[in-house]
């Protein structure tokens, strides 16, 4: 029963020129795949009825036959293309993919690869050309002859030249490796405060210690938000209780954020941590939800000092010219 089997499963051996692997493919070999589907190709163009050895097969069809995925089929193709003797065309409707292969091109492709193979393989011997190895007209083998030109060396200045190369000491250049600073952790429950208090800035929460329920994406945003915030608040140096009294101060600025914030929509985490630095400088105030951000478009100019400002409303440039400065809004 496993005589049959194995008979009838190895019943249609797939012939592989190995010859075709290094064929030359534009600026590449012709690879394995290429070579696998040319040989697969010769032996449907020596069993078709086309005159000009057209024959047409479907993906389905090489894979089968082949093995090869479509992937690898159109990476074979490509290269085959790129050969010069691989042609393909499409006939009929619904179309068909026939192929041909140019074999007097084949065979002038296959004749340049032996020929420059040859050229490779028959290069000449460096040894030889130096006269160390070779046979006389006899056939008999020639011993190492080499001649050296050496100038004369005097032998106490050689000895002491050799101890001295002896004695010194290789030079090595030297190579610091440079070491990033560890930083010291952002304690857990500090950094589980501003979590919270980034999440009641951005209105995911409505209190400021309730922990979010989010998607993991979203809560690790939270995450390198809070921690990054916290880091530049403390500083580089920091270490553990200076962050995490970074961490309180950074509560209570992100708890101020909604009180500050103009716009219906609530911040992006990256926008309520910059709304929050705001807050610690003094240029966000409570008053009907305006805030003073000196650099948006959203407020044109200020004046005053500290935390008086007079806050105006943005006019496009083209409608400036009807609006007096001196007008109030």
């Amino acid at each position: 029963m496993r005589k049959k089997l194995l008979a009838h499963i190895l019943d249609r051996p797939i012939a592989f020129h190995r010859i075709f692997v290094d064929l030359p493919a534009g600026d590449k070999r012709l690879g394995v795949l290429g070579a696998l589907m040319l040989s697969q190709a010769l032996y449907w163009t020596a069993r078709t009825e086309d005159p000009e050895g057209w024959f047409w097969k479907t993906a389905e069809e090489w894979q089968q036959e082949t093995g090869m995925t479509r992937r690898e089929q159109e990476t074979a193709r490509k290269r085959l293309r790129a050969t010069g003797f691989w042609h393909e065309e499409r006939r009929g409707l619904p179309a068909k993919l026939y192929f041909r292969v140019n074999l007097e091109a084949l065979a002038r492709a296959l004749e340049k690869a032996a020929s420059e193979k040859q050229d490779c393989t028959n290069a000449p011997n460096k040894d030889a050309q130096n006269g160390q190895t070779g046979l006389d007209e006899s056939g008999n083998l020639l011993t190492k002859t080499t001649t050296k030109t050496t100038s004369e060396i005097n032998p106490d200045t050689d000895a002491d030249a050799s101890v001295q190369a002896q004695e010194a000491p290789a030079q090595t250049p030297s190579r610091k490796k440079s070491r990033k600073k560890k930083q010291a952790p952002i304690p857990q429950e500090a950094h589980g405060k501003v979590i919270r208090a980034l999440a009641y800035a951005c209105g995911f929460v409505k209190n400021p210690d309730e922990f979010p329920r989010l998607p993991q994406s979203r809560l690790g945003r939270l995450r390198k938000e809070a921690a990054e915030a916290i880091r530049a608040e403390a500083g580089p140096d920091a270490d553990r209780e200076a962050l995490a009294q970074a961490a309180e101060r950074m509560r209570k600025w992100l708890i101020e954020v909604p009180k500050v914030w103009p716009f219906p929509n609530p911040p992006t985490p990256t926008q309520a941590v910059d709304m929050a630095w705001r807050v610690k400088n003094g240029t966000a105030r409570n008053g009907n939800g305006r805030k003073d951000r000196r650099d948006s478009p959203l407020h044109r100019g200020f004046t005053g000092e500290g935390v008086k400002h007079e806050y105006r409303v943005y006019i496009p440039e083209h409608l400036r010219k009807e609006v007096s400065d001196e007008d109030d809004f």
